[in-house]
């Protein structure tokens, strides 16, 4: 009986510090040929898992307009970020957000599960040779899962 199998895995990071791509395929193919070579059974399925993470795509502008002589990292501060702050410690929140903060405490995670598979038989019959009876079935299925959340960057209002 003919058969093909196929893994695969990728991994990609992404241009931005936080965003990557994860994706694991598993292939499976069989091909058997029945009663005299009649029937032919071509059957295929493909499963695939995927993960990502996607990065905040304001740090970009953040970081084009971010004042440089600034630290990124400061302990006193909340959530261990640089940020601007008025005279009574309170985060200015019309100023430019800490583009590394905004990476960093920004957690958007995607998880997919996905599978497709058809069938097809091909039927010649006995009695006409040339006459094929074909029947060709087929499914998508898939599932995500999404959860974003922002940690202390929600609190600075990044």
């Amino acid at each position: 009986m003919p058969y093909r199998a196929s893994l695969g895995y990728t991994y990609d990071d992404g241009i931005l510090k936080t965003s990557n791509f994860n994706r694991t395929t598993l292939a499976l193919g069989v091909n058997p040929s029945l009663l005299d070579n009649h029937l032919k059974i071509n059957l295929n399925l493909k499963g695939m898992y995927t993960d990502t993470r996607f990065a905040n795509q304001g740090a970009i502008g953040s970081a084009v307009s971010f004042d440089p002589t600034q630290p990124i990292y400061d302990a006193s501060n909340y959530g261990g970020y640089f940020y601007w702050k008025d005279n009574d410690g309170n985060p200015i929140k019309i100023a430019t957000a800490n583009p590394v903060a905004q990476l960093d405490l920004t957690r958007d995670l995607s998880s997919v599960w996905r599978s497709i598979g058809n069938i097809q038989l091909d039927y010649k019959l006995h009695f006409l040779p040339d006459l094929h009876a074909n029947l060709n079935l087929g499914y998508d299925n898939s599932s995500t899962y999404r959860k974003s959340s922002c940690g202390s960057a929600c609190f600075l209002d990044l």
